[in-house]
């Protein structure tokens, strides 16, 4: 059985968009590039998202989905992105957002405990 991750992922992290001028760009910078109409609609658990879903490779692995996500009321707002990454490339954007908004509670009970409580040490 193969190794499936699913995770957020950072912005400035580097990807490799075919017909895109440079060898890589990060997605921070890849999203000005696109266009609304680019965009699908997505509604999870009540709330709708932009998305845009990236097939294709990172540094460190041939073939990931990346999705690049915006409150359907934040479209283009830079602090309102959310990246996900998933090794599982069958799964549709529908499927890895809702995973992680299951997770997103776990992820930041366990920042907060090292944060304030001092777990990391």
């Amino acid at each position: 059985m193969g190794f499936n991750y699913l995770g957020a992922l950072k912005s400035n992290r580097k990807i490799f968009p075919r017909g895109h001028r440079k060898d890589s760009i990060k997605i921070n910078n890849f999203i000005k590039t696109l266009k609304q109409h680019e965009l699908d609609l997505v509604t999870v658990k009540g709330k709708t998202y932009y998305t845009y879903t990236y097939l294709g490779r990172i540094n460190g692995f041939k073939k990931v989905k990346i999705i690049m996500s915006w409150p359907e009321n934040a479209l283009w707002n830079k602090h309102a992105l959310k990246c996900f990454i998933s090794l599982d490339t069958e799964l549709s954007t529908k499927q890895i957002l809702n995973h992680y908004l299951k997770r997103w509670p776990i992820e930041t009970f366990f920042r907060e405990t090292k944060r304030r409580l001092g777990f990391d040490k």
